[in-house]
């Protein structure tokens, strides 16, 4: 991509899955994206599975699956292609969880061929060609609203922190009579004559 600064990745796609990547500057606003109570993304892929899926297995992931000790959200899914070799749907989903459509998707065993990533939020992959790239100039309100709250936050942070103090300790002025830097009163001094020399022999 040619990228020079540094950028942190909105959310991940294992190696097997392909789609959108959502790229920012902003760590802050990366994980704020990512985090389904503070950005409310919804996610959007297009999912191919081999053979027919059956409506208990679409109720199934509507509904919420559990696996082990893992409890994944419903999903929205639409059927958008089905037939004996193949069945495409589009699932919707607000979090994103590690493979957590494949992991779903092999505990009701049905068996992913394609998994397509074709939104995040407000970025849609549209008419984008794999390997291509394109830069969002201006940014949805929802998004500056996370801007502007995470701007914020660091203004207030940055009010309620002390002052730096310098790093070195500053020296006292010395007194006007007698007085030392430290403030210390320091002992008079007493004048000692020079003793005669011994007269040489």
């Amino acid at each position: 991509l040619g990228l020079h600064r540094h950028v942190a990745s909105v959310g991940r796609l294992d190696y097997e899955s392909e789609g959108l990547m959502v790229l920012s500057t902003c760590g802050s606003l990366a994980r704020s994206l990512e985090h389904p109570d503070i950005g409310g993304m919804v996610r959007v892929y297009e999912v191919t599975t081999k053979g027919i899926v059956t409506p208990n297995k679409i109720s199934a992931m509507r509904r919420g699956v559990r696996i082990d000790t893992l409890k994944y959200k419903p999903l929205q899914v639409n059927v958008l292609q089905a037939d004996k070799s193949r069945t495409i749907f589009e699932i919707k989903c607000g979090e994103g969880k590690n493979r957590m459509i494949r992991r779903i998707c092999d505990h009701l065993r049905l068996r992913v061929t394609r998994l397509v990533r074709t939104r995040f939020g407000p970025f849609s992959l549209e008419q984008l060609r794999p390997g291509y790239t394109a830069t969002q100039v201006s940014l949805p309100a929802s998004i500056r609203a996370l801007i502007d709250a995470g701007n914020s936050k660091k203004d207030n942070a940055a009010s309620q922190r002390k002052p730096a103090g310098p790093r070195g300790r500053a020296r006292p002025a010395a007194d006007a009579v007698g007085g030392s830097p430290s403030g210390r009163k320091e002992p008079s001094r007493v004048e000692v004559p020079a003793l005669p020399r011994d007269p040489p022999r």
